[in-house]
């Protein structure tokens, strides 16, 4: 009776362990990343196009599918702003000199590669909660490179690390690390060096959650000939971003918001 009784416990914890073996080892479907709409309004960005999903198969234990989810994000307001400021100095010219006014035309400007964020989320097999801080190594040691090869294809040039800040996502603190380097703007027909901040964090969430950011910085400056007058054209990434911040800024202020 008592080899019935322990054969019997034991064919229980086996079931058991199978069962928990095979719903651990299912793949998971990715949710997008989202930012909360209230403060990508407050910050002047927008959502550009909808969650690309994708799939991959990695070495992990065992073999695991893992399912990703990626949303990218822009800043709508910054280029009107410059341009904004644009035809403030043209306008302030042609009042000076009426004679010139007709002549006083300065084209807008176009950034090319303007201030951009984007959210993934890797969702791993179940098995994965338990090793999540290796899991969350492996997701950034496979994402920073994509990131700065993103940022060499949109025209960033000698991106290097510049140190670490923590955020505060969900009440959770973050370490994130921070990227400079530079990029060519069209600045009225000119290719004009612009400095560039980035940003990039990896965390543990509901599967692993991951933010990478790039933005303008700095100021820009130009002088526009129309003619015998020099139109000055400058504009400040330091001050244009919500309530007088960085564009920079603004960026940490959204990876806080994502959820």
């Amino acid at each position: 009776m008592k080899s019935r009784t322990v054969l019997g416990v034991f064919t229980v914890v086996v079931v058991v362990m199978s069962v928990f073996l095979f719903t651990a080892l299912q793949e998971r479907q990715a949710s997008a990343a989202e930012i909360d709409a209230a403060a990508l309004s407050l910050q002047g960005w927008a959502q550009t196009g909808v969650a690309e999903k994708t799939s991959m198969d990695v070495n992990f234990v065992t073999k695991l599918r893992i399912n990703i989810a990626m949303l990218t994000y822009a800043d709508t307001k910054v280029l009107g702003q410059i341009n904004d400021e644009k035809n403030r100095i043209v306008n302030s010219y042609k009042a000076l000199y009426p004679s010139l006014a007709g002549s006083i035309n300065v084209p807008d400007v176009s950034l090319g590669q303007g201030p951009t964020l984007a959210t993934v989320r890797v969702m791993p097999p179940m098995i994965a909660d338990f090793f999540k801080g290796e899991v969350v190594k492996m997701v950034s040691d496979n994402l920073v490179p994509q990131y700065v090869s993103m940022a060499a294809k949109s025209g960033v040039q000698n991106l290097k690390k510049a140190g670490e800040t923590q955020l505060t996502v969900k009440g959770r603190s973050v370490t994130a690390t921070l990227y400079e380097g530079s990029i060519n703007a069209d600045l009225l027909g000119n290719k004009i060096p612009v400095k560039v901040k980035g940003v990039f964090a990896v965390w543990a969430d509901t599967g692993i959650v991951a933010a990478m950011g790039m933005t303008l910085a700095g100021g820009i400056s130009y002088e526009y000939k129309v003619g015998p007058l020099v139109v000055p054209f400058s504009f400040n990434f330091e001050n244009s971003g919500a309530s007088g911040g960085s564009e920079f800024n603004e960026v940490l202020k959204l990876i806080e918001s994502i959820s």
